[in-house]
């Protein structure tokens, strides 16, 4: 390129040319400076995500951790949970009422009993037919739950429906236990004496045993009475009190069995009577002591009439119109106790004519009494 000049005309080519590389370097170097700061920023990225994959793998080595602690401790956590439900809505006395009496009562003691039937008769000569009998009277009073509902309902000992009628047949089983320590020290002479001697100790156990089974039905039917009255008070609960009480009634029957096995193979029949005692005993301390929920009743609360003071009361608002049911579950809940008596002491052919005149006179009853349940079935 040319200019014109008072010389003529100069030549700017040549300064053209430098400029244009000028430009040229400069923008090579801007583009190596954009460059690199693209290779850096492209480098942090990935150095921030190679941190981050860090995070999130320490991240998730925490939460499995956590998980596999939470999982082994899951058992632990939720019994915790489920004891602490059951001790807001029951009581937290009365749940561990239910856990001794099933236990060691109706589980341990009842279950050991009917395991050591055979091993103590066979040793006192008792014949099979015999011992089926004597079975059959140990287990009569759970017949009569009916008869110990209606009780409790109608009949409230020092002004409790429940509290002092456990503790009564409470105090029947150690004593009946504690005269199975007594009969136990004459055990090994009867052995010796003929079979007379080993029928009339025999007879002597039977009775005894009767009163250990009355405590266990007793405690059963106002432990559950109690447990189904709350039951309606807290319905979410749903069956978990049940769940419960069959928990640790068959921590009682494995307990029962495992003693039964050694103490039958060993002889140990004062070891099994010690035993029943001390199973008796457990549940005696918390029942006095007023573990089971209930308000106390006055001889001056309407429709309460005083038989002995307040002794014994009489809850006449709650016979009013059901007289007739009343008798009939009392009558009722007699027949088992009775045939089981009329059998084994009179003759088999008595027992199957008073069974006879049982059941009739009970479909009769049951059909006076819910006449409209009948006839819609």
């Amino acid at each position: 390129m040319k200019l014109p000049s008072s010389d003529g005309f100069v030549d700017l080519s040549p300064l053209l040319a430098d400029s244009d590389s000028e430009v040229s370097s400069f923008q090579n170097s801007n583009e190596s400076r954009l460059n690199n700061s693209d290779d850096n920023a492209s480098q942090e990225c990935g150095d921030s995500s190679s941190y981050n994959h860090v995070d999130d793998v320490n991240h998730n080595e925490v939460l499995s951790y956590h998980n596999v602690a939470t999982t082994w401790l899951h058992p632990y956590s939720s019994t915790k949970l489920y004891i602490h439900d059951l001790s807001e809505n029951f009581t937290a006395k009365f749940v561990a009422w239910l856990a001794i009496y099933n236990c060691f009562v109706i589980g341990g003691t009842i279950d050991l009993q009917l395991a050591m039937n055979l091993p103590l008769f066979k040793a006192l000569g008792i014949s099979a037919s015999r011992l089926q009998l004597y079975i059959s009277m140990q287990i009569a009073p759970w017949a009569m739950n009916s008869i110990v509902g209606v009780m409790s309902d109608l009949f409230p000992l020092l002004g409790y429906h429940k509290r002092h009628l456990a503790s009564l047949a409470n105090l029947i089983g150690i004593a009946g236990c504690s005269a199975l320590m007594v009969i136990s020290s004459k055990t090994d002479i009867a052995l010796l004496d003929g079979v007379a001697s080993n029928q009339t100790l025999a007879d002597c156990i039977v009775i005894c045993l009767i009163a250990v089974n009355y405590t266990a039905m007793v405690g059963n039917v106002v432990g559950w009475g109690k447990a189904a009255e709350l039951m309606q008070l807290h319905p979410e609960t749903g069956s978990s009190i049940v769940s419960f009480g069959n928990w640790w009634r068959l921590i009682g029957k494995l307990i029962g069995q495992s003693l039964a096995g050694v103490l039958a193979f060993g002889g140990c029949f004062k070891v099994f009577f010690v035993l029943l005692l001390s199973f008796s005993l457990t549940p005696l301390l918390p029942t006095l002591f007023g573990w089971i929920p209930e308000e106390k009743r006055n001889r001056n609360d309407p429709g309460m009439i005083s038989l002995c003071g307040q002794w014994l009361l009489f809850d006449k608002k709650a016979l009013d119109g059901k007289e007739t049911l009343f008798m009939f579950i009392t009558v009722s809940g007699l027949f088992a106790p009775m045939l089981v008596f009329i059998t084994t002491y009179t003759s088999l052919q008595i027992g199957l004519l008073f069974a006879t005149v049982c059941i009739v006179a009970t479909c009769v009853a049951n059909y006076d009494v819910f006449p409209m349940s009948v006839s819609r079935k």
